[in-house]
């Protein structure tokens, strides 16, 4: 998906929405991560973990993985995805959403035990709609279909066909028309008007159908056609409608017309209306229930799309499933729509048709998906515009607060898009529109200007071309504390911190970047926790040193798995020499603890010691602060199994300092790499009091300082992270300004 010929048209772009997950529905492009999905070879939603896109007027210019973005690109508006699943906008290629009248009496007197015949006697059945809807004004129609839109809008749907059929006159059916215009210049959606004329008999020409296809052809669709209210002609091909003789004369005359062509087909009989729609090259078939055999063999040599209609089958209670399988096999696409229409599918959830199709028809969720998006777009003749993310096409892009877009058909528990775009227009968004964080500060008006320099006029954005120097990564994470059952805030903390580094003055020659954050949306922490680590292996497979920025302390198993990952990666090709890291942790909790509700803030280093346990590596692990007061005797006792080295916050003195110091130097070196992680609760909380966990007595500054000087000159620091800062606890955000100086001296270089 990457456009080698890019570079030199993205540097002034409308739109860069980064940190996403694409399914892109683009065939033509394999996943990039297809472990993510369980996938051997390729992802069925053509995905790209941690990625990106770039849009311009209105067009999607360049979409693929965040890290090949290209380094000259630029947009105006800069949206963090967090984390989140970017699709392309929903479709549903078949409504009957224009009309007038309610038929929900109907349903009540069927569940009574009145027929169908009685209804229709009685004046019910679809010419109850037709007497509504003619005695109904353009304006009346908009007004009685909005709400069906707006329904459809809130799901995410960006593209629609709306068919006429309940006016079975002239006068009626341009009405109708004519309100689907009005709705498509009212509202952010694209509306492609389909002329259903032919969709049954007005009680007019009553037993005259050959009379009714007649004026159909030669008075009605003459005047859409002039009028330009129509882009395609559809006919119910049915034993209770029309012939394929009567289909094929209206077919005759749409061409005529130059209207392109749909069908109603195989909902009640296999009436061979496929086979006549795929010979004048009809887009889609719709409803296909009894579609036979010779259906299917017509449809596999064409570009015809088969359309399917869960929510009717659903309504009607029907039982004669359409033979998916077989269009499986023949490889034919497979759109899905609402059928939203007044009798016999009063349904305007596109989401529901997607659920529908799998626990129906036993579709997957990513046939459904693609049922709503790639193959609906053919099934209107718009794959050229929109249903995937693809160089070109329209920006119709929906954002959705998911961890697996399988969510998106398998449920229906209130998940509405996060972020809406229609042709590169935000139309909705709950989400920053923003950068997170903006480096702005003070600027000191001095002779020497370089020497006057802070931190908010030297840190840059970071690109997968930065040259090595330090790199700020954040983990906006609450869901460890939250399991862990400390005090939430934590996940505010990386943008905090960053404030409180704003002003600090420049101790530095090499540069330093700013790598954003990694958020965890919802409760998927594993998720959140793998898209951090890849991140950081891309950071330090780039030479940067890497400066997590917590977020909980669950942050902790995931720089280890970031730094493992990467360490990994050196190893290839170089022998059978072990990977031997040191962990060194500032925390008054071992952060040992065994899962109970799924890994948290107190089972990182427990984690870290199973993964090196089944790599066979050593777990090096040293604990500087441990509060007797803050842990269990069973912590103690698996800290004594794992053989971890600590020192309890009473021995952290001046006075034991200099045992301290060789105790650190001691474990340095029988270690290849360090990996430096502080839980800023290990301060007292006169020092750190917007903490998940206020420190009773903590550990001495002027202790600690001196032990991150030995860490950082010793040569193998590759990267540490500070967490636990909680901003809404944060008086005079002492806390934050804590963490700045660690960092701050960590990340200096010496004069």
């Amino acid at each position: 998906m990457n456009n080698s010929n890019a570079g030199e048209s993205l540097t002034s772009c409308d739109l860069l929405i980064r940190n996403i997950h694409l399914a892109t529905m683009d065939p033509a492009r394999a996943s990039t991560s297809p472990d993510l999905h369980q996938q051997s070879a390729s992802c069925p939603y053509n995905s790209i973990s941690q990625g990106a896109i770039l849009v311009r007027g209105g067009k999607i210019v360049w979409a693929g993985a965040e890290s090949e973005l290209p380094p000259a690109s630029g947009a105006i508006e800069t949206i963090d995805g967090q984390g989140q699943w970017l699709t392309p906008g929903l479709i549903d290629c078949h409504t009957h959403l224009v009309y007038a009248g309610d038929r929900s009496r109907e349903f009540e007197q069927r569940l009574e035990g009145v027929s169908y015949e009685t209804i229709a006697k009685q004046g019910g059945g679809i010419l109850s709609t037709v007497k509504a809807t003619r005695a109904a004004t353009v304006e009346a129609l908009v007004d009685d279909s909005r709400p069906r839109l707006e329904a459809l809008l809130a799901e995410g749907v960006t593209t629609l066909e709306v068919k006429s059929g309940y006016g079975l006159d002239t006068e009626t059916e341009t009405k109708m028309l004519q309100a689907a215009s009005q709705l498509a210049s009212e509202y952010p959606v694209t509306v492609v008007r389909t002329f259903l004329g032919a969709h049954a008999l007005p009680p007019e020409y009553r037993n005259r159908a050959d009379d009714y296809i007649e004026h159909v052809c030669t008075e009605m669709m003459p005047v859409v056609a002039k009028g330009q209210l129509a882009d395609a002609v559809d006919v119910f091909c049915e034993n209770i409608a029309f012939s394929p003789e009567q289909t094929e004369r209206v077919f005759k005359a749409a061409k005529k017309h130059g209207l392109k062509i749909k069908l109603h087909g195989e909902q009640l009989s296999d009436s061979g209306g496929t086979q006549l729609a795929v010979k004048y090259q009809a887009l889609s078939v719709d409803h296909l229930e009894y579609l036979s055999q010779s259906g299917i063999e017509a449809l596999k040599n064409s570009n015809t799309v088969a359309t399917l209609l869960p929510g009717a089958f659903y309504f009607l209670r029907e039982t004669k499933l359409p033979p998916i399988d077989a269009l499986r096999e023949a490889g034919i696409p497979i759109a899905i729509a609402t059928d939203l229409n007044p009798g016999t599918s009063p349904l305007a959830s596109i989401r529901l048709m997607m659920n529908m199709a799998c626990t129906l028809f036993r579709m997957t969720p990513s046939e459904a998906l693609a049922g709503c998006t790639r193959n609906a777009a053919q099934a209107l003749g718009l794959q050229e515009k929109t249903g995937q993310i693809k160089e070109g096409l329209d920006a119709d892009l929906l954002l959705w607060p998911v961890s697996h877009p399988a969510s998106l058909a398998a449920g229906l528990t209130g998940i509405s898009p996060s972020l809406i775009i229609k042709h590169g227009q935000i139309v909705k968004s709950t989400i920053s529109r923003n950068q997170p964080f903006s480096w702005s500060g003070r600027i000191d008006q001095e002779t020497d200007t370089q020497a006057a320099q802070r931190w908010h006029q030297k840190v840059h954005p970071y690109t997968p071309s930065s040259e090595q120097g330090v790199a700020l990564l954040g983990f906006e994470s609450d869901e460890g504390v939250r399991r862990n059952q400390g005090r939430l805030g934590a996940a505010k903390g990386p943008d905090h911190i960053r404030q409180a580094l704003t002003n600090l003055p420049w101790n530095r020659n090499a540069p330093v970047w700013d790598a954003a954050n990694i958020r965890c949306h919802g409760t998927d922490l594993e998720q959140a926790q793998q898209n951090y680590a890849g991140k950081m292996c891309e950071l330090l497979d780039n030479g940067q040193l890497v400066v997590g920025l917590g977020g909980g302390h669950e942050i902790g198993w995931a720089s280890y798995q970031g730094l493992m990952m990467h360490l990994e990666k050196q190893k290839k090709g170089k022998g059978s020499h072990p990977i031997n890291v040191g962990i060194i942790n500032v925390d008054a909790h071992f952060d040992l603890r065994l899962p109970e509700v799924g890994p948290s803030s107190g089972t990182p280093f427990w984690q870290a010691s199973e993964y090196a346990r089944e790599q066979n590596i050593p777990f090096n692990y040293l604990c500087l602060g441990i509060s007797e007061s803050s842990n269990t005797q069973a912590l103690f006792n698996r800290a004594d199994e794992l053989g971890v080295t600590y020192r309890l916050d009473k021995e952290m003195t001046l006075v034991n300092l200099p045992s301290l110091q060789q105790a650190l130097q001691q474990f340095i070196d029988q270690v290849d790499h360090i990996y430096l992680t502080i839980d800023i609760d290990a301060f007292p909380a006169s020092l750190a009091p917007g903490v998940s966990a206020p420190a009773a007595r903590g550990i001495p500054l002027e202790v600690v300082e001196p032990l991150l000087d030995i860490i950082k000159h010793s040569g193998k620091l590759k990267l540490f992270d500070i967490a636990e800062t909680c901003p809404k606890h944060d008086i005079d955000s002492h806390t934050a300004r804590l963490a700045a100086r660690l960092i701050h001296q960590l990340a200096g270089q010496n004069p």
